[in-house]
This record gives structure tokens, C-alpha cells and sequence, in this order.
């Protein structure tokens, strides 16, 4: 298990998904389909979905709170996921060449 990702292993992975599709199935059975965190769309159960974090973990979320996560779009998590990535990175380059 790497560093980065400590704690939200598989069978972690495996509780959170089972938890949010059993949410995802009822909201859209009873005609409410919950919001996606990133874009605000409609997460069906049959959509390619993750278990997102709200606060992400290098800004100081919890990784294991379920008060910290919500289901999103797959494809507007790892965008938004590439994004912050991208902005770190520039703001790690920017404080070692700034001496």
C-alpha cells in the first residue's frame, strides 16, 4: 500500500461503494437522484460513478469520514482530481526555485 493512499484500500474502496450505491439506488427510485459533488448532475446507479471526497486528502479531508465523501461523475473527479494534481505540482516547483 503506498504512502499516498493510506487507508482507502480496497475492502475500504469496496464498504464506502456499496454504502453510496445502496443511496444512489433509492434517491433514484423515489424520482431524486443525488447530485454529482463536482458538476451538480444527476449521478444514476448506471452511470460510471466514484465515491469522492469533498475535502481531498492534501488539503486536509478526512479520508474515512463518511461526512467527507459523495458520489460524483467518474470523469468529473479525475478531471478535477488532474487539475489539483497540476496545481500542486506548479506550487511545489514554484517554492523550490524561489530561494
Amino acid at each position: 500500500m503506498s504512502r499516498r493512499h493510506a487507508g482507502w484500500t480496497g475492502r475500504v474502496v469496496a464498504k464506502a461503494r456499496v454504502y453510496w450505491a445502496s443511496r444512489l439506488y433509492l434517491a433514484a427510485s423515489t424520482g431524486t437522484p443525488l447530485p454529482c459533488h463536482r458538476c451538480g448532475g444527476a449521478v444514476l446507479p448506471t452511470d460510471d460513478w466514484d465515491v469522492d471526497h469533498i475535502v481531498g486528502r492534501a488539503e486536509g479531508g478526512r479520508v474515512l469520514d463518511r461526512n467527507n465523501q459523495w458520489p460524483s461523475h467518474s470523469n468529473c473527479n479525475r478531471r478535477d482530481g488532474q487539475r489539483k494534481t497540476t496545481e500542486l505540482r506548479a506550487k511545489a516547483k514554484q517554492r523550490l526555485w524561489s530561494w
